[in-house]
């Protein structure tokens, strides 16, 4: 459980540093509007900029399917605006740390499954049968 609550934390630190990457961006884009030369990047600072606050609004699980997007687009933002970079890059970090943690609770998880079932099964509560179906189930 406490591995879970630290990768919700995680999830949503990572979301608001991606959300504060994006607005910072799109500033950082229209800013860049203003000069010849930055015409060329300001699209990809405010395209990465809006991409980056609509995922403020996704699922866990669809956020941290976007975790090489964010990187990318954090590398861009380090050239184009350097807030917007370093924040990316921490919310990558952030979301590397979360999916790390929710690898790390999913297999204590199965473990502990498979060893409640074997007390329940050494206690006579579920059959052998039922054992081998539980454990099929955990171990994969």
């Amino acid at each position: 459980m406490n591995n879970q609550v630290r990768r919700n934390k995680e999830m949503e630190a990572a979301k608001t540093l991606t959300f504060a990457a994006g607005v910072v961006a799109i500033i950082a884009g229209v800013i860049w509007c203003f000069t010849g030369v930055g015409l060329l990047w300001a699209w990809l600072d405010i395209i990465g900029g809006i991409l980056f606050i609509r995922s403020k609004g996704f699922t866990d699980e669809k956020f941290a399917s976007k975790s090489t997007g964010i990187l990318v687009f954090g590398l861009i933002f380090l050239v184009t605006s350097v807030l917007g970079g370093v924040l990316a890059i921490l919310a990558y970090m952030k979301l590397s740390s979360a999916k790390q943690s929710n690898d790390q609770s999913t297999g204590s998880g199965n473990v502990m499954d498979l060893e409640k079932a074997y007390e329940l099964k050494n206690n006579g509560v579920i059959s052998e049968e039922e054992f081998e179906m539980i454990k099929k189930k955990t171990i994969g």
